[in-house]
């Protein structure tokens, strides 16, 4: 019987970029500039005599306008089937959060609805114990740790190939930490690997803290920059055929190596999204996989 994975504490916690910082308190400066010079261009006096009428009747605007956004909320609840129902204040939250996008945004009521969609998508993740029991019995090796830096199902430090890959991280990265359902995948898609003769993965990036809406912070994704084996290296800079205006799959048997790879990826259904260099120019040097536990859909570019 193999050892129960031990307990480790929090890695180092990962900084944000001090270039972003800067431009948030760069952004915040320039909105309070904005607010000051509105102020001094219509005048103290003439802002008092518009809103100091109102100021009586503000508690019941607001009062109705929370009340229309419950509704709405109550309204998205019912419209559910019983059993994907979400819970009163997550509903109210997206609806709420989906209001303010609509006054701001183009497209306003459109881009609230992609927002309030987003906010209320979801998945199940398996209990810890069901998928640490799956890694074991495919004799991957991991040291599970607990952490709150980010929302990460069942962080795990992996100690051994995977499947009869080995996952390098850069130069410098202490530990490849994933979640253990994108440790799980990664098992499950390890013959694809091998039939290639892929025994490195160079990972640029694992988990990580930003940005906040990437499958990243959740420990459930990949950057991979290059593939070693018995068929040489494969750089994906340089040596991915980048085509924009083309579907990436299906391919025939005489396609380049690494997209006949990732179009593989794509339909063993062991992974929910495989991005090569042809989706955007932020992909450029990379393969970005991940999992999205319980979820059917798969997205290939």
């Amino acid at each position: 019987m193999q050892p129960e994975p031990k307990q480790a504490t929090d890695p180092a916690p990962v900084r944000s970029h001090p270039g972003w910082i800067a431009l948030r308190v760069l952004f915040g400066l320039a909105g309070i500039a904005a607010v000051a010079w509105l102020v001094r261009e219509v005048g103290v006096d003439a802002l008092e005599e518009a809103i100091l009428p109102a100021l009586p009747w503000l508690p019941l605007a607001l009062a109705l306008e929370v009340a229309r956004i419950g509704m709405d909320a109550l309204s998205s609840h019912y419209s559910l089937r019983r059993e994907d129902r979400v819970p009163a204040w997550p509903m109210f939250a997206a609806h709420l959060v989906a209001y303010a996008v609509m006054g701001v945004a183009p497209a306003g009521r459109a881009t609230s609805e992609v927002v309030k969609a987003s906010l209320l998508a979801r998945w199940s993740i398996r209990a810890e114990r069901t998928c640490l029991d799956e890694l074991r019995e495919r004799g991957v090796r991991a040291e599970l740790f607990r952490t709150h830096l980010t929302p990460i199902p069942t962080p795990v430090r992996i100690q051994s190939d995977i499947g009869g890959v080995h996952y390098r991280k850069r130069p410098g990265a202490l530990h490849f930490i994933i979640s253990c359902e994108l440790a799980v995948r990664l098992a499950r898609a390890a013959p694809i690997f091998r039939a290639h003769g892929i025994e490195t993965i160079d990972v640029s990036s694992s988990w990580r803290r930003a940005p906040n809406t990437s499958f990243h912070r959740m420990g459930l994704a990949l950057d991979i920059q290059a593939f070693h084996g018995t068929r040489g290296t494969w750089v994906v800079e340089g040596q991915y055929p980048v085509d924009r205006t083309a579907p990436t799959c299906p391919v025939t048997a005489e396609a380049p190596p690494l997209r006949r790879l990732a179009c593989e990826l794509a339909a063993s259904g062991h992974l929910s999204t495989v991005i090569t260099p042809s989706y955007n120019l932020s992909h450029h040097n990379h393969f970005h996989i991940d999992a999205r536990p319980d979820d059917p859909r798969v997205f290939v570019r």
